[in-house]
């Protein structure tokens, strides 16, 4: 009976601590997790602050933050560009995308897709780099971003834009010009719209 009790004893013992280590471990990935959403509350006003939450992050990121990679690869690529560290954001939105499609975060995919034809295209004018805004169209398809088309479309536009194509431009955004006009969440997408099609109008005047 004392034998059986003191086994007993062990086991609870031994499920107390594998329900502590659960527990920490637990609290340590949140932990982590914390780290990805503080960097995203600070990103687009204090790139270093950001940076700061995402170094935190415990080695390696695959086993610390799991299903958030992409994220921390692509929240890097947003400090990187704001550093103008051009190789470094480029190597951090291959990542991304990477990651994004093993998670099947498929809206980061397609702000990754985004954002790499942005840096090619506006530096290189390399127009072999518009794939990437096809891929950006069907991750967001995958994914519950009501907007990544027409963000899509407003990419486009803005490029032939500076190619100086303004009839092209035009008629992308003429096409979805009432559908940013109700975007009420995010007035951005009408203004830079409007930026395009009355800058042409002035521009010649």
């Amino acid at each position: 009976m004392i034998k059986n009790n003191f086994f007993h004893k062990k086991i609870s013992l031994y499920l107390c601590f594998l329900v502590f280590c659960l527990f920490a471990y637990t609290q340590e990935e949140n932990n982590c997790f914390r780290f990805i959403d503080s960097a995203d509350v600070y990103i687009d006003y204090n790139s270093e602050k950001a940076l700061s939450f995402l170094e935190a992050i415990p080695k390696p990121i695959e086993e610390n933050i799991p299903g958030r990679v992409a994220d921390y690869y692509y929240l890097k690529a947003l400090i990187y560009d704001d550093y103008k560290e051009f190789a470094s954001y480029h190597q951090c939105v291959i990542l991304a995308i990477k990651y994004a499609e093993k998670e099947n975060n498929f809206c980061v995919a397609g702000e990754a897709c985004i954002g790499l034809f942005s840096n090619l295209y506006y530096t290189k004018q390399d127009v072999s780099v518009y794939k990437y805004l096809d891929k950006a169209r069907a991750y967001y398809a995958k994914c519950d971003f009501e907007y990544g088309n027409i963000e899509v479309t407003e990419v486009e536009a803005y490029a032939k834009f500076l190619d100086g194509d303004y009839k092209a431009c035009n008629n992308l955004l003429l096409n979805e010009l009432d559908t940013y006009k109700n975007i009420n969440e995010d007035p951005y997408y009408y203004m830079f719209a409007l930026y395009m099609l009355f800058f042409k109008l002035y521009l010649f005047k």
